[in-house]
Order: structure tokens, then sequence, then C-alpha cells
């Protein structure tokens, strides 16, 4: 299975004098939107340094004294996400923006480093690991690129180490990256749920959700459905041509396969989360928002 691990890095101290012209409330909705597509994935995991948000918030405190805290707010926009905490500096790093001046990566930018280190330990293991990282840049550090290119110096023992990391901040950008660098999803043809509303069988001796659509357009749904991996392993899509939420059943293989159904209502599913003791209040809105798309 791949893991994506994507790192949110907001503007730094130093270049906080972009503050006074910061619309608080437009950059915020910005990085939902953001933040929202990346908890759509299943796959996705999301980190932050909690010492650069608390950097990033101070001087919004005084400059946006109608708004409530940023902290608060960031507090319940990153509240499924994880600091990263300590990080182990282990030589010099320097952002390579030929033919600029390098900028040497610090405490203020141990994130980056982070995903440095984190990279290069992927990059060394047999198997590698399935992991892929992404930065999610705010920062000026060679922001018109689409990699920042950092080098890590171990002094003069060692081979300098060059690491290139995928940044976005574009909403349609980061989701066509995901959708390019996610693990394939593959429909699996199950039986007992029929076929275009045909050949339901039974299930025990009960009566089973049927499948509306055919094993093509499953296949369309289930590439752009979305899931909460901290709720459910089920993936859900809004089926339009039939007017209905399909359910996407993860099977646990290696080829990540899902066999799929339909269901009546939104709240069916809500139902059977709450059931099984998931908080599903998070992803409510989130499948709300699938009926509401344009078609």
């Amino acid at each position: 299975m791949v893991k994506i691990k994507s790192f949110l890095l907001l503007p730094l101290v130093n270049q906080q004098e972009i503050a006074p012209f910061i619309d608080f409330k437009t950059f915020y909705q910005r990085l939902e939107k953001i933040v929202d597509i990346l908890e759509r994935e299943k796959e996705v995991d999301l980190f932050y340094d909690n010492e650069n948000i608390r950097d990033f918030e101070e001087p919004l405190k005084e400059l946006n004294e109608d708004l409530v805290s940023p902290q608060s707010i960031f507090a319940s926009l990153l509240s499924n996400a994880r600091d990263i905490r300590g990080v182990n500096f282990q030589g010099r790093y320097l952002v390579w923006n030929f033919p600029e001046n390098h900028t040497v990566l610090d405490s203020q930018t141990k994130l980056i480093i982070k995903m440095v280190e984190e990279t290069l330990l992927n990059q060394s293991q047999t198997p590698k690991t399935q992991h892929k990282y992404l930065l999610l840049n705010f920062t000026d550090l060679c922001a018109t690129r689409a990699f920042l290119p950092i080098i890590k110096d171990c002094g003069e023992e060692k081979c300098p180490q060059m690491v290139c990391i995928p940044q976005i901040i574009d909403k349609n950008k980061l989701e066509i990256w995901l959708s390019q660098n996610r693990q394939s999803r593959v429909f699996n043809n199950n039986p007992k749920h029929g076929e275009s509303g045909k050949g339901v069988r039974t299930n025990k001796g009960e009566q089973v959700s049927a499948r509306l659509c055919n094993a093509r357009e499953a296949q369309a749904l289930l590439d752009t459905a979305i899931g909460c991996a901290n709720i459910t392993d089920e993936l859900y899509n809004f089926d339009r041509k039939h007017g209905k939420y399909i359910v996407f059943k993860d099977e646990n293989t290696p080829n990540n396969t899902y066999h799929g159904y339909h269901v009546d209502s939104l709240d069916e599913i809500l139902k059977y989360l709450a059931a099984n003791g998931n908080d599903w209040r998070a992803l409510k809105t989130k499948l709300e928002s699938l009926a509401k798309r344009d078609g």
C-alpha cells in the first residue's frame, strides 16, 4: 500500500513582513480547501510543526482583532493532523536555488529537514517502503518550483546528498498530484451485489444491497471516491446517474481492491458508522458536498 505523507509549512518568522497584507480569512479558506482534499484521501497523512503554526499566529493576533483566535482556528482545522515534534539534525541542510544564494535550513524549517531525513531513509531501505512525500509550502523558499531541492552536507568525509521534494499549494494541482501518486484503486465485481441492479444474491439468508451501475461505471466512481482514514476504511461517492450514494468496501488486498453497492440515503451510511462507534460528523459535510458537485 502506498502511503503519502504531506507536510504543511506556513510563512516563516523572517517573512512576517507579509503579515500586514495577509487576508487571513481568504488564506484560511484556501488552506481549508487543501486540508479537506487531503482528508478525503484514505492513504494520506498530514503533518505540521507546532512551532511553525505558533510563530505564524502571533502577528495575526494583533492584526485581526475581530477574528476568532487564529490558534483556535488552526487547532480545529488540523485536528486530524499530527505534530512532527522533535527532529534530529544530522548535517547541514541547504535549499539549492541556483543561480541565487542558497538558503540554510534551521530550526524554523525543521519540518523540511524531517522530510529530507525520511526520504533518504525511505530510499536506502531494500525493498523501498511505499512512502511518498509532499510539501504544502506557503513560504517563499523556491515558491515557483514544482520541487524543493535540498542538499544535505554531512561534512568532509561523506558525499553530499540531494533530495527533491514535490511541493504544491494549488487546490487543482493537488488533486491531480494525488490521483497520479496514490496507489491505484481496483474495482472488484463482487457477485452478491449484482450488476446494474440485477442478479443480487442473498447473504446467509439476508438480502444485500444492489449495485445499480455496471463495473466500468463503478471503477470511474471509485477513482474519485472520498474517505476519511480517521473514521473508516470505506470510500464513498455520489452516483448522479442513479441519484444515490455508492459505498466501496476495502478488501485489504495488495492490489488495493474494493467492491461496492448503492444505498438509499446518506443517513444509511451515517447510521452504519454510528453503530460501529465512529464519529461521523466530520465526514457528513464532505459526503453532502458530493451530491452538490457540478456534474
